[in-house]
């Protein structure tokens, strides 16, 4: 197999997203660069210099209407796009990833793997309460390491003493109550409060804690991004989004902090 270096793994993921994108645009659905790849966008016009993937985000009625345009065999896509969510064996996060099913990819961190892919986050209504919703994040943190506890590869040597110990018992529970019942729940979960109906909003698997809430109103409106040769979606207002999820964004952190996903590519 032929090995791909990070410039054309990081243009395998943009055709991705054009493919995405396309089809978003063809059913009026409107997705938003998000995490690392707006601040990205914004920061660098393309992609953090030593990031690896692209992360877009979507509110709940638009990512499943994509789910399942995914999913249909008559709508126009292309053959290579394979889609994992959470009616995929093996499979445990409450997103989906699109996938380049012509791509292989090993990760050290994690024992699924597949294709180069795109994350698709879901964005979800939150509590009324502040209280009620500072627990619901807790919660959901909780569910979110049992979700990588049950994919995490424990032959990797970097793993530290105390990663292996919770992550064992997190698996073992797991196992114990039965992994696609735990998938059912952590995405019933997910889905527990409507956007319509809640002040603040959040994607729940990603790793912000209380930053995470984020106001509906200034965060739900879209403007076009340069990134690298193209133009992406993302949240308009993005100065309020990059400062509640990083602070000083505009400064690059260390070098000790700068982390890839740590994985090899290449075509089968």
């Amino acid at each position: 197999m032929k090995r791909i270096n990070v410039d054309e793994l990081r243009k395998i993921q943009m055709n991705i997203l054009d493919e995405l994108k396309r089809i978003c645009n063809e059913n009026g659905l409107t997705y938003y660069l998000g995490s690392g790849s707006l601040l990205g966008a914004v920061r660098h016009k393309g992609y953090i210099p030593w990031d690896d993937d692209i992360d877009i985000w979507m509110v709940r009625e638009d990512y499943d209407k994509l789910m399942h345009l995914l999913k249909n065999r008559n709508i126009e896509k292309a053959d290579w796009l394979t889609l994992l969510d959470e009616s995929t064996d093996g499979y445990y996060y409450p997103f989906a990833k699109a996938v380049d099913n012509r791509t292989e990819l090993k990760m050290e961190r994690h024992t699924d793997n597949h294709g180069i892919w795109v994350d698709i986050f879901p964005i979800d209504g939150l509590p009324k309460s502040m209280l009620m919703t500072k627990f619901y994040i807790v919660l959901g943190c909780l569910l979110r390491i049992e979700a990588l506890a049950m994919d995490a590869n424990f032959k990797n040597k970097e793993i530290s003493l105390f990663d292996r110990f919770y992550k064992s018992v997190f698996y073992c529970l797991a196992t114990l109550y039965g992994k696609r019942r735990f998938v059912r729940l952590y995405n019933n979960y997910c889905r527990r409060y409507k956007i319509d109906n809640s002040e603040n909003v959040a994607s729940l698997f990603v790793s912000a804690g209380f930053k995470e809430i984020l106001n509906r109103e200034k965060l739900l409106h879209a403007a076009t991004y340069k990134f690298e040769d193209r133009e992406y979606t993302g949240f308009k207002n993005y100065d309020f989004y990059l400062s509640q999820m990083y602070g000083d964004y505009m400064t690059l952190p260390p070098e000790e902090k700068r982390r890839t996903h740590a994985f090899e590519a290449w075509w089968k």
